[in-house]
């Protein structure tokens, strides 16, 4: 059986997906970090705070494309929305990321 999701619809429901994974999110004096617990070196997302520029952490892109069946560009729509929401912010670039983001 096939459904047909609208993607305002799958949007709310990817973010219901990251929500769940209850992020912490740490703040510095030039950029937010999205940790997925206390000990983590690596954030799955970085902000920086002067630019407004958002770099996402290459796996968590994959994770999402594979999980909900979307293509690369969509996902990266969908995350930075995400990241904006959460941050009550504008995003002005969004990178996808080769290398963990060192917190």
């Amino acid at each position: 059986m096939k459904f047909e999701i609208s993607n305002s619809k799958l949007e709310q429901v990817i973010f219901k997906y990251l929500d769940n994974k209850n992020f912490i999110i740490k703040e510095t004096s030039d950029s937010y970090y999205f940790l997925e617990n206390e000990r983590d070196e690596f954030a799955k997302f970085k902000i920086k705070k002067n630019d407004e520029v958002c770099f996402i952490y290459y796996k968590l892109t994959d994770e999402i494309e594979s999980f909900f069946s979307i293509e690369y560009p969509m996902v990266k729509e969908v995350l930075t929305r995400y990241v904006e929401n959460v941050l009550n912010i504008k995003v002005s670039k969004t990178f996808r990321g080769f290398h963990q983001c060192e917190y």
